[in-house]
């Protein structure tokens, strides 16, 4: 308990030095997310750096508990170290001189892929469904569902990271929904501890999560979430897809607009659901709507309503309040 005392402390005041210190830091790394008044709609360009603070974070919680040994797991620490710090970097450069986003696609799936690679044993080898209680074995699919399955995921986090507060608010709640399972609760901790750092000084517009935040929790939040899923059998593929239903579903339809419309699906446009929100209401009420609509799904799965009627019902819900805020009327 002591040890848990003096760590929680610790990366309480990393935190807090490194927002002392963040306009001296921010000029040192010189990268800031400059208004372009189209999808970038502040007024003052903004230190995007989120992602050097929750990587040291991650970091160094990964080097004390290798040192310590405070956990139990059979996830490598080497192999993690290496792909986040890769993904990191790529999201930095990215961040820093705006990557091509086919050829950041294409280098995402490298680094994944050679991450399960060299370490099988996190592979996804089954789908196990609630519904239908049904068992699928993956066999030789599962290297290629695996990586297809997290680039998708990280690919949703990124385009859900458009507004303050929403990937902040996002990260805390998967990371309490770990404590809650009691999995990985040191880690969650202080993911937690950085991210309400981040939610508090992001409001302010005082710093942007950027590709290098987005890009790291949202694989970090991947290892872990499939690291349960193998070790908890009654852990199924219903309640991943109801965590990550909110992010997911706006991909989707996004993705599905941008073919239909011959445009780019990965190219970044202000047709996200938050965008949708702002040209109708205020900043704070679209962050409590998107907050609403994130954080129900999995508070009645946690309650024991049906896997299926989540999904269903709240997949109405987001198409419904996609079309309202669509329809011209409403707008005007």
């Amino acid at each position: 308990m002591k040890e848990l005392e003096i760590i929680i402390f610790f990366f309480i005041l990393l935190n807090t030095i490194f927002y002392l210190k963040l306009n001296f830091i921010a000029n040192k790394i010189n990268v800031f997310d400059t208004p372009d008044k189209k999808r970038k709609i502040h007024k003052i360009k903004v230190p995007s750096i989120g992602g050097v603070i929750f990587i040291l974070n991650i970091l160094l919680y990964l080097f004390i508990d290798n040192l310590l040994n405070l956990s139990s797991n059979n996830i490598n620490l080497v192999y993690l170290i290496l792909t986040l710090s890769a993904i990191f970097i790529l999201g930095f450069y990215d961040d820093k001189f705006d990557l091509d986003s086919n050829l950041k696609l294409i280098l995402f799936i490298v680094i994944i892929t050679t991450y399960f690679v060299l370490n099988k044993n996190q592979l996804v080898q089954e789908l196990r469904f609630s519904t239908f209680n049904q068992y699928i074995q993956l066999e030789s699919l599962s290297l290629i569902f695996t990586v297809l399955s997290i680039v998708i995921f990280i690919n949703a986090f990124n385009m859900y990271d458009g507004i303050n507060g929403q990937s902040a608010l996002y990260t805390i709640t998967i990371f309490l929904f770990f404590i809650y399972k009691s999995h990985f609760i040191i880690l969650s901790i202080i993911i937690i501890i950085c991210s309400i750092f981040f939610l508090i000084n992001n409001l302010k517009n005082k710093i942007f999560m950027g590709d290098s935040g987005s890009l790291t929790i949202s694989f970090l939040f991947s290892i872990l979430i499939i690291n349960f899923y193998q070790n908890e059998n009654s852990f199924v593929c219903e309640e991943i897809f109801i965590i990550m239903m909110l992010p997911g579903l706006d991909m989707i339809r996004l993705f599905f607009q941008r073919i239909l419309k011959k445009k780019n699906p990965l190219k970044a446009d202000n047709n996200h659901l938050h965008h949708l929100l702002l040209k109708n209401f205020s900043l704070k009420n679209t962050i409590i709507f998107n907050f609403v609509l994130m954080i129900l799904p999995i508070i009645l799965m946690l309650l024991g309503i049906n896997h299926l009627f989540i999904i269903v019902f709240f997949s109405f819900l987001y198409l419904i309040v996609f079309y309202l805020l669509s329809y011209k009327k409403f707008r005007n």
